[in-house]
């Protein structure tokens, strides 16, 4: 069975928890994908081989925040993590990059956390995966 989007976006939702949220106290049952794009996004490229990008999202507010997503090899955008925004008013998404394996590296070099979290979220992952292919 060949893993689709959809599959993928159902079982990472299952997978995330405060342990693999870069806020665990953020993270709650309203918001399940709390500071979890950057796992998500890595692990959908490790996954599926959709490259992930990094942005920097601007609110009504004038407040800033940075954010990542995928895009499938069509070039058409994977937002797995959007429900965590969702409250609030994204006036324009700026400054799009592609994460390329060794900036994803060099984040997971000065934040041994954040790998901590992408493991953990990734073990989580492979083993619901496993679960649902049974």
């Amino acid at each position: 069975m060949k893993l689709s989007v959809d599959a993928f976006n159902q079982v990472i939702r299952k997978c995330r928890c405060k342990e693999t949220s870069a806020d665990p106290e953020g993270r709650s049952q309203d918001n399940p994908s709390h500071m979890h794009c950057f796992t998500t996004a890595v692990l959908l490229f490790e996954t599926l081989w959709f490259p992930a990008y990094r942005e920097r999202l601007v609110f009504d507010t004038g407040e800033t925040a940075p954010h990542c997503y995928n895009k499938d090899h069509a070039g058409n955008e994977i937002r797995a993590c959007e429900e965590q925004v969702e409250k609030y008013v994204v006036k324009k998404r700026e400054k799009q990059a592609l994460l390329t394996k060794d900036h994803i590296e060099f984040v997971f070099c000065m934040s041994p956390a954040i790998r901590q979290k992408h493991e953990i979220l990734k073990q989580r992952f492979e083993k619901e995966i496993k679960t649902a292919m049974a």
